[in-house]
Formats: C-alpha cells, structure tokens, sequence
C-alpha cells in the first residue's frame, strides 16, 4: 500500500520539480528555543485586505500557506542557506538549460527541432503560467538557480571521492556493472525477422533444412520433407552442415527477408561480413525490441568467430513478444565487440584499459543524469544534507508533509503567533513570520484568493442552502440541522468508516489521512469542504449570469469551432505502418518518409497498395480484421501482397466507433490533429448526394505519425446534424421560456442561456432546493435542443463548473477589494496585487480555453 501525498494548491496549473524560492523577510532568533514564545512582532489578527463579503488576517494568509505549499516554502529557505557554495557555481548556461529541459521535457536540440510548432507555443505558455502561479512570472533565474545548484550538490555527491561517509559515489565497480546491466558494446550478427512461424518452417522445408539434435542439419532422405513427420527424423537421413554451409544458409535467408536493399554476397567470408554496417547491432536498439533478444545476442548465444562449444545460431524459430503481436527470429552471431564484466573488481584506471577511456566517461554521465532526473533520488539526498544540518520542523503539519508519516512524540501544533519558532537547522531558528514573509514576498495575491474562498462562498448561498427550519444557519456543523448538513454528515460518517476497514489505520490517525488526502485539518474543515463543492456550482453559475454577455460569446465561440467541423460517424480504420527496428511499434512516419531515397516511388506503390485493399475489402464484405489476417499469413512469394511485404508495410485495424460514434467533440483533443482533419473532410463527403445513400464509403489515406489510415466510415448516431430551429407553441403546458424560439438551424445565444438555466438543475439539485434558492422553475427542452444540446454545448457549458472558472470568479471577486495593511509584511500595493491577480486571471482563462480547443 502506497502512503498518501497530500492534494496541494488546488489554484496551481502546473507542477514543476523542485523548490520554490523567494528572499526572506525578517531576522530569525539567535538561539533555536523549540516551541517557545518569543515576543511577538505583530499581531497575527491584523487584518491584510478585505472586501464587501470578506476579511483576510495574516492568520488566514499564514493558513493558507502552511496547507497549501507551505513545506516547500519552508524548505526553499533552508536549502537556500545549505547550498550556498554550489549556488555560487550556478552559470548562466546552466540556468538557460533547466529551463529549456523544464519547457519542453528534454534540452537536446535535435528532439526539440522535432517537436510540433503548435505543440511548442503550449509547451512555453504552460511554462509561463506555471512560473506565474509560483510567484515567478517576473524573473524564472531565482527558481531555476536553486534547482540547478540542487543538482550540482547530488552531481557532487556521485562523482566526488574525497565526501567522507559518501555512500553514493559512483564508482568503477558501478559503471562495470551498468556496462553488464546494458551491454554497451555491440553484436554483429545476421538477424531475420519473421511474421510468424509457419513462414520459417516454410524456409526450412524450401532448403531442405531441419532442426534436429540440438542443430540445424540438411535432410537427405527421399520422402518430401514436407511429408516427414518429425518422429521419422533421424541422423540416418539428415547430417551436419558446415560452418561455411550454415553461413550461406543464412545470408540467404537474410537477403530473402531485406528487400534485396541491404543483399550481401551469399558467397561473403567472415571477415567480410564484419565490416558491414548494417549488421551491427547495439543492446539498446535490441532492447527497444524486445529485451529476451538482446540477451539472447550478447548472452545466450556464443559467435562464429569465438570458437566456442555454445551455439552461435538458432536452429529453430526465436519468439519474441512485441507490444501487439509476436515475431520471430533467426539469428547468427558473426563477432561480439562485449566484455563480461560480471565479476569485475578493481579501479578506475583498470576498467578504462578494459572498455576504453571515452566508454567509461559515457557510462559515468548516463549514470550521473539517470539519478540527477529521478527527483526522488534527489529529495533523499537533499534530506540528508538537512538531517546532517540538524533540521527540525516543530510544526505538526508542515512535519507531516515532509514525512508523510505521523510525526512520533509531537502532538497537533497551532502555530499562529508570528514568532513561533516553527522550524530550525544549525543555530537558526525559523519562525512564524520568516516564513510568511518568504512566501507572501513572492505571491501573496495567490495566497490571498486561496484564503478567500470559503468566505466568498459561505456569502454566496450558505444562509439559502443550510439553514434549518427554524431559520439557524449555523456554521458549526454539530449544531446546524438543515437537510444539506444531514447529508453531510452523513457522508462523512461514511468516509470515517471506510477508513476504518482500510490499511491505512497502521499508518496514519483519521485526521492525519484527511490531511494528507484531502488537505483539512479536522472533522469541521472536512464538513467545511462538502459545504464548498456544494456552493462552488451557485456561485459559478451567478458569476455566469452576471458575466452573460461575455461567457455566452465566448461559449458560442467555441460551439461555432464544433459546427463547423461536425461529423458523427462509426469508424474503423486499417493503418499502413513501418516497423523497421521491429519494435512492434509503428515508427514515426514523418521521419521514415523524409529519409527516402526515391519518395514518388514510394507513393506509387502506396497509392497501389490502397487500391488494392479497397479491391480486396470490395469482394470480402468490407471486412477490415479479415483483410489484416490474410495479409499477415501471405509471404513475398504472394502476387499481390508480395512487394508490398517484401518492402516492409505492416497493417493494423481497430474499431474506433464500439463504445460510441465519433464527434469532433469527442475526437478533437484524443485523436492527432491530422486524423481529426481527415475525419471532417471524410463527413462532408459522405454528405455529398452521390455518397448519401451509400452504407458506407472510404476515406482517402490520412497521415499522421503513425503512418496512413484508410478510415471506413459509417453514418453515425447523428449522421444528420439536429436542427435548433424552435417556435414556442401558443397552447402548450411545458415551461418553453421565450428563447428558445429560433428561425435558425444553429443554436442561437438565446437558447443557449435558457440551456445554462436547464443545466444548473443537473449540477446542483442534488440537496439544493434551486425553486427556492432563485425562485424560478426548470425550463423543458423540446426533443431536437436536447440533442443539440447534448452534441454541441454539454461539453462548454459543463468545462465552465471547472477549478479553472472558479478561480476566474474568486479572483475577480478578491479584485474588488481594498488592501488594510501597508505594513512591512503587506509586500504589495494595491496596483501590484491587482496586476498580479488580473495576470492570475490570464493563466486560469487560458486553462479554460485550453479545454475546448486542439
């Protein structure tokens, strides 16, 4: 069983590794004093800033820290101090680098080069708005500074003889044994792949070959061989082959199976055949196939050149497991250029006269990234450095984050003085008031409207929600008797329970799990939360109506970009793909048609090959499964399916329509952009009345990475788009409001708002009374807008009840308040908190968008 990790900032978009770093306000005491009260400096009830319906004290602003990022912030400060030297070390270069591997998840120029421009402008926006969400959106180098210097600490630790008690230093024994773990070196060796079995069995009875006694002999009897049943094999009518025979044997087999592009002399001596490039082969590549076959090369399998007592060839088909098939093998290994260091003992100069100098660097900075980019590895050593500088957290909750296990012989804290001492390492204590000063120098705005919130909903609709019949609205869940808190109650009872029949009582205490799953401090905070998902939907849906204008034309926006690429259709799809390292993976298709000598060759025999499915699929019932069988089963010898084979197409189906018809709405964020392209255009000619009584028609090839689809289609469950088009009947006993009438076939803006009065009674009626919250009924929806409805606007509509739009609000919200304390630890003006907040609304608003758009 795993432990938990607690659910953090819910107003953050993005995660990045590492620390948060901001400067510290505030002198920390002279002398570590534990839990003892120093003079206070301020008081921590001061109210910070206040609006109409709500009032945030540095005591919430430090609560809302401490749940929220708090051990990160805790722990910036402290690796800060630790890790001065090595941020001294940190260049610019370095810094430019974690951020770009930050970016686009790698610095290598080459894979970037790769990357999709679209693609790219994401990667850089998440970027950007995950620096503003930390604080960072003015300068990112502090941030990158500190996790650069972090790696340069632990790079210290693993390549760093003299550290005394250095438990991590790599050694030589340690890069012999990734040497053993991944084979560095290479195999050089005729490899042959095969669809299946039944085509080596083929081979072997075309030449006469058999396997027998552990060997591959050449049958001489005068039954066809075909006819022999294996029991009838015997040394009297098969024997030996030659080393030189089985060579030929197999760069015959070899030939037979590269398309005559890589043809290697049948009559090519050992020696010749070493000097080849195209059979050396590296036990990474292998790997990437499948390991079994790696190991089988460099370990299982001796060489012809060896002269050793071990077979250097199998005699019988090889299997091999791929991600969606098997293959098969025949192998002969030719040389190996792989030393066995299993038992290797000795030093550094030592394995260099084995592997070489520029092998053993290579394998001593694999080993130094491989830890550096395992953030776990690095947070152990981290916590290492602090425990050897006598780090303590006194505060019960902020202990508990950095452990993840309850805190042994500390009982519940509450820290909320501002010279509590909350935490020391060495002969610095760190109090309250360090740490809301590092943090809210940084972003206090985002603190701010963390804090608010409960605040902003309790006003919204607590007194309309949970209060009782006698009119009590209390806020203390023990005395508050409304139907609503019942409901909770009860589900908390539920959760109490559950926990209780769960594994994780050996861990934790019940208030601990709902801290570390669910970021609240006691059973009222827990009951607080029900209280707030329930409330959260109202005060959308007010913030929606007050924004209408402007959250209806951007929804319309969106819900245009769906009209105009509208399909519905059932598809299937044959993909036409290349496999050539035999991964069982296509190969990124782009890459494969760019390195080709001769492309208009290439598509010719495509646009052949299409043909000829459509043929085969047009006198075989259209059936796509029983087109990949045959093909898979025919070899090269095939008169149709023959050169394609022989170059290397591979072909795959898959029903994409067994759960549902395809939409744009379902299809545009799962399938590549290409597909998706492919799809419309294939809809809009099935519209078309020469295709429109067909059962179904064909696409043209589609690219995308993967390699080229052939899509069949048929008319799916909303083949002919639903009108919107509506007139309110004159005697009628439905609840049609005025809006809903429309001229038009699209849904109109009027209807659309009648839809978000429609759709607030599925989010939130559960255990609210909305009658009597807005004092309206439930408009009915004719047949035909609810199927618009469904198609078009469910997807918007429900993306605005998301943690993006809330956000949105509650910013919006905390903007029309007044900032009360100018003092030392206010940090902000009020234009600066508003510029912050108003950028805040920017990420949160593209979160949104981000939804609804490819």
């Amino acid at each position: 069983m795993q432990k938990l990790s607690k659910k953090l900032l819910l107003l953050s978009i993005m995660i990045l590794t590492g620390l948060v770093i901001v400067s510290c306000g505030g002198d920390p005491t002279e002398e570590p004093t534990g839990e003892d009260i120093i003079n206070h400096s301020f008081d921590m009830e001061t109210v910070y800033y206040e609006g109409e319906d709500f009032e945030i004290t540095y005591k919430d602003l430090y609560s809302s820290i401490n749940i929220n990022d708090g051990i990160d912030q805790l722990l910036a400060m402290v690796d800060q101090e630790l890790l001065k030297d090595f941020l001294d070390l940190v260049t610019d270069d370095q810094i430019d680098e974690k951020r770009i591997k930050l970016t686009y998840g790698t610095s290598d120029e080459d894979e970037i080069a790769e990357i999709d421009t679209d693609q790219k402008l994401k990667m850089e926006r998440a970027y950007s708005n995950g620096m503003y969400v930390l604080g960072y959106n003015e300068d990112d180098v502090p941030y990158l500074k500190l996790m650069v210097a972090r790696d340069l600490y632990v790079e210290d630790l693993l390549t760093n003889p003299n550290i005394e008690d250095n438990n991590i230093y790599l050694d030589a024994e340690d890069v012999a044994d990734e040497y053993v773990k991944n084979k560095y070196g290479n195999v050089q060796a005729l490899l042959i792949r095969y669809d299946t079995r039944a085509d080596i069995t083929q081979v072997f009875i075309d030449n006469d070959l058999v396997e027998y006694s552990g060997e591959l002999r050449k049958y001489i009897g005068t039954t066809p061989l075909e006819e022999m049943p294996s029991y009838r094999i015997t040394d009297d009518n098969t024997r030996s082959l030659s080393e030189d025979e089985l060579l030929t044997y197999f760069i015959q087999f070899y030939n037979d199976e590269n398309m005559g592009e890589t043809s290697i002399d049948e009559n090519a001596s050992l020696e010749e055949l070493l000097l080849l490039d195209d059979l050396v082969y590296l036990y990474e590549n292998l790997k990437s196939i499948n390991a079994k076959l790696g190991n089988l090369m460099f370990s299982s399998l001796s060489t012809l050149k060896s002269d050793s007592s071990i077979s250097y060839y199998t005699y019988k088909p090889y299997e091999v497991e791929l991600a969606s098939e098997k293959d098969y093998y025949l192998v002969m290994n030719l040389d190996r250029d792989y030393n066995d260091l299993t038992d290797f003992e000795g030093d550094e100069s030592d394995l260099q006269a084995i592997i070489g100098e520029d092998l053993y660097d290579e394998i001593l900075q694999g080993l130094i990234e491989e830890n550096l980019n395992d953030s776990s590895f690095i947070d152990r050593r981290l916590k290492a450095l602090r425990d050897k500088n006598d780090f303590e957290i006194y505060d019960y909750y902020l202990k508990l984050d950095y452990d993840n296990i309850t805190p042994s012989d500390m009982e519940v804290t509450d820290f909320q003085e501002s010279d509590y001492v909350i935490a020391s390492y060495g002969e610095t204590d760190i109090l309250v008031k360090d740490l809301m000063a590092y943090a809210l120098e940084r972003k206090a705005p985002l603190y701010l409207v963390h804090a608010a919130q409960m605040q902003l909903l309790r006003a919204s609709h607590y007194d309309n929600v949970y209060c009782d019949e006698d009119g009590d609205c209390d806020l203390d869940y023990t005395k508050n008797d409304s139907e609503a808190m019942e409901a909770h109650i009860k589900e908390f009872a539920e959760l109490e329970e559950g926990f209780m029949a769960s594994d994780y009582t050996t861990i934790y205490s019940f208030n601990d799990y709902l801290y570390l799953a669910y970021g609240v401090r006691s059973d009222q905070q827990m009951i607080d939360s029900y209280v707030k998902r329930t409330l959260e939907p109202l005060y959308l849906y007010d913030y929606m109506i007050a924004n209408k204008t402007e959250v209806l034309a951007d929804m319309m926006t969106y819900i245009n970009d769906f009209y105009e690429n509208y399909f519905s259709l059932d598809a299937s799809h044959i993909l036409i793909y290349i496999d050539e390292n035999n991964d069982g993976n296509p190969d990124d298709y782009k890459d494969f048609y760019e390195a080709l000598d001769n492309q208009g060759e290439f598509d010719t025999m495509i646009s052949n090959f299409k043909a000829d499915v459509l043929d085969y699929l047009d006198n075989n019932n259209d059936n796509l499964a029983g087109f990949v069988s045959m093909y898979k089963a025919v070899n090269e010898d095939s008169e149709t399916w023959g050169t394609y084979k022989e170059f290397g197409l591979k072909v795959l189906t898959e029903n994409l329509s067994k759960d549902y018809s395809l939409t744009y709405v379902n299809s545009f964020q799962k399938y590549e952009e290409g597909f998706v392209d492919g799809l419309v255009d294939l809809f809009q000619t099935y519209q078309l009345d020469a295709n429109n009584g067909k059962a179904l028609i064909y696409s043209d090839l589609i690219e995308t990475s993967y390699g080229l689809h052939i899509v069949k289609a048929e008319k799916g469950e909303d083949f002919t788009m639903p009108t919107a088009e509506f007139t309110v009947p004159n005697d009628t006993d439905k609840n049609y409001p005025a809006g809903l009438n429309n001229d038009n076939f699209k849904l109109s803006v009027s209807q659309l708002e009648v839809l978000m009065d429609y759709r607030i009674y599925d989010i939130a009626s559960s255990i609210i009374d909305l009658d009597g919250v807005y004092n309206m009924e439930r408009p009915d929806l004719p047949a035909n807008l609810k199927n618009v409805f469904e198609l078009f606007v469910e997807n918007v509509h429900d993306g605005y009840y998301s943690q993006a739009f809330l956000n949105t609000a509650m910013t919006d919200s905390v903007l029309t308040g007044s900032l009360v304390d100018t003092s030392e630890y206010s940090y902000f003006t009020k234009a600066e908190i508003d510029a912050f907040l108003n950028g805040l609304k920017d990420v949160y608003e593209y979160q949104l968008e981000s939804q609804f758009i490819r």
